[in-house]
């Protein structure tokens, strides 16, 4: 019986352990130097594989629609101590689980934020990512990476290190 089942589990898991061997994942550490593209500016990010989503710290948060229907958000975030009002197109919303405490007996589950395609450079490489928009004021990080944006970047998190990577210094990566 014991015997079945180890052939069994190798089995399972031999498909699975020739793609990882076949595909080069990039290595970062828990904090990591993140560009933001368009704004030319190199924050310190949070690499969290516990989230699902991208979150970047956004107050002042106000929605206008163009001509051809598209919503469009303008924010102000803080990064490294600047203030920068941003504006870009929003493609979704996404829900949030909440924390609720034993007390707290709301209807609600989940929290709804806007999200925005933003490209960040990251390890060299830039690509474009969702990120959902939220006050992080009171987080250490304004930006956070999760689980779809590594995976996006082909990463993995070594939760030992920190800032594997220097600041992308080529930001036309295409």
């Amino acid at each position: 019986m014991v015997k079945k089942f180890f052939c069994f589990v190798w089995l399972a898991f031999m498909p699975t352990a020739g793609l990882l061997a076949n595909t080069a994942l990039h290595q970062f550490g828990w904090l990591e130097k993140v560009t933001l593209v368009n704004e030319g500016i190199t924050v310190n990010a949070k690499l969290d594989t516990g989230a699902n989503t991208a979150s970047l710290d956004a107050t002042h948060i106000s929605y206008e629609k163009d001509q051809t229907g598209k919503t469009w958000i303008n924010f102000e975030t803080t990064c490294e101590g600047k203030k920068l009002h941003l504006r870009y197109p929003q493609v979704g919303t996404s829900k949030i689980k909440r924390l609720i405490s034993r007390k707290d007996k709301s209807p609600h589950p989940h929290l709804q934020r806007p999200v925005i395609e933003m490209p960040i450079c990251l390890g060299n490489q830039k690509k474009i990512i969702e990120v959902n928009l939220q006050n992080r004021k009171r987080f250490n990080y304004s930006l956070l990476l999760g689980r779809k944006a590594i995976t996006q970047f082909e990463g993995i998190v070594n939760p030992a290190k920190t800032y594997l990577h220097s600041a992308c210094k080529k930001l036309n990566l295409d």
